[in-house]
């Protein structure tokens, strides 16, 4: 098993569209990072995740994505050299907001709603 676990970070739509209420009716301006508290590692990215991830060495990722001019995206593999992870401690010095839910708690909540929606489709096929 490959040691690449880079880190990711999270935010639910909730905390997001709260977040930019905020940014508009305060009128805060500049960059602020925004991501749920915590990281998730890939490997407990891909055990959340319904389908099955396959790793792919970079030797073949790069000319694969060049080959298919980006439809084929895999950007994650970007991940092992350059891990990123937000602070959001200015947004959170600035006014006083507390994520609501965490990444990992953001991604289980991303989950179990497209398993929700998925479920909900063929209903709406038999409708039409």
């Amino acid at each position: 098993m490959s040691d690449y676990n880079p880190p990711l970070q999270f935010v639910s739509d909730d905390d997001l569209a709260t977040i930019l209420g905020i940014a508009i009716r305060e009128q805060h301006s500049g960059v602020f990072n925004v991501a749920g508290d915590g990281v998730v590692f890939l490997r407990e990215f891909a055990r959340e995740l319904p389908s099955k991830r396959a790793q792919m060495p970079s030797a073949i990722a790069y000319p694969m994505k060049r080959l298919t001019r980006g439809a084929y995206v895999a950007d994650s593999h970007y991940l092992d050299r350059w891990p990123v992870i937000m602070s959001t401690a200015k947004w959170k010095r600035a006014t006083g907001y507390r994520f609501r839910l965490s990444s990992l708690e953001a991604l289980s909540a991303l989950v179990s709603y497209n398993e929700e929606f998925q479920a909900y489709l063929p209903r709406l096929k038999e409708v039409r």
